[in-house]
Formats: C-alpha cells, sequence, structure tokens
C-alpha cells in the first residue's frame, strides 16, 4: 500500500515539476497572462510542497515497516507511538493543531504487527484532526492531540 502511494505522488511530483518547468522557461508571456501563470506557479508550488511532505512520510513509514518485519512478535507500544507522532506532527502544525506526546515508563512489551499497530495509531491521529476541521470551534480554541500511554494489570 505504501508503495502504491508512493508511487502515484512520484508521479504527481514529476508532473507539477514538468509544469513549473514550462511555465518558468516561458519568457514570451503577454502581461495580461502574467498574473494568471504567477498564479499558476504558487498554487503548482504548494502543490508540489504537500507531495513532498506525503512522499517524505510514506518513505518514513516503508522504512519503520521494514525495519520492524513482516511478522507478528513482541514490540515496544512506545516506539510505534512516537513513529505516529513523528509521521503526524508537520501536517498537525500546518492545521494549527498542537500535538502531544505523554509516554509511560517501563511498558511491558504488546505483541502484534508493528506495520499494523502504526497504520491503526496513524489512522486515530487522522481522525482526531479530521474532528477538528469538522468542529464548529473557533480558531481561539485550543486543539490539541494527545497521544499517551500506560500500563494498568500488565495492560498496556
Amino acid at each position: 500500500m505504501i508503495h502504491e502511494l508512493n508511487n502515484s505522488l512520484s508521479a504527481v511530483n514529476g508532473l507539477v515539476q514538468l509544469l513549473l518547468e514550462k511555465l518558468n522557461a516561458d519568457s514570451e508571456v503577454r502581461e495580461e497572462s502574467a498574473d494568471l501563470l504567477g498564479m499558476s506557479r504558487r498554487e503548482l508550488t504548494k502543490i508540489l510542497a504537500w507531495v513532498d511532505s506525503i512522499m517524505a512520510s510514506a518513505q518514513r513509514m516503508l522504512a519503520y515497516a521494514h525495519r520492524m518485519g513482516g511478522t507478528s512478535g513482541a514490540l515496544e507500544f512506545n516506539d510505534l507511538c512516537s513513529a505516529a507522532f513523528d509521521e503526524s506532527r508537520y501536517r498537525c502544525e500546518r492545521e494549527g493543531i498542537d500535538m502531544q506526546l505523554n509516554l509511560a515508563d517501563d511498558l511491558p512489551p504488546v505483541h502484534g504487527h508493528a506495520g499494523q499497530l502504526l497504520c491503526a495509531l496513524a489512522n486515530v491521529v487522522h481522525n482526531s484532526r479530521e474532528a477538528y476541521a469538522r468542529s464548529e470551534s473557533t480558531h481561539t480554541d485550543s486543539r490539541v492531540i494527545l497521544i499517551s500511554t500506560h500500563a494498568s494489570g500488565g495492560r498496556v
């Protein structure tokens, strides 16, 4: 899935770069179209920045998944929480959402598949971010996503 995402984003990235090169190479632009081309350059540059950010996230997730392997086993849950935090922090900050980590020390290992657990944690953060986007709250309200862990009775 991450490979498919990265491949699609690479194609979009290449097309945006090609369009920017063509726009920048056109030195015979008439004055009435200069504003439109300037706007196009700005919008394409924004798209390129977002694609680069998503591609970097996909690469980090892929690298993490490779480090964790494809099988189930004992995992450090705080490491997964930290990875989900790192993957989401940039986008949340751009949207005015503060992300915080509150990870307990000495958690027992959890048994599971690292890629699946990381995906689930990333989805929880994504859903929280989208809930803020849909909410009627004003921009002066504090918007925080807290990732917190604790152990109780040998469970995380």
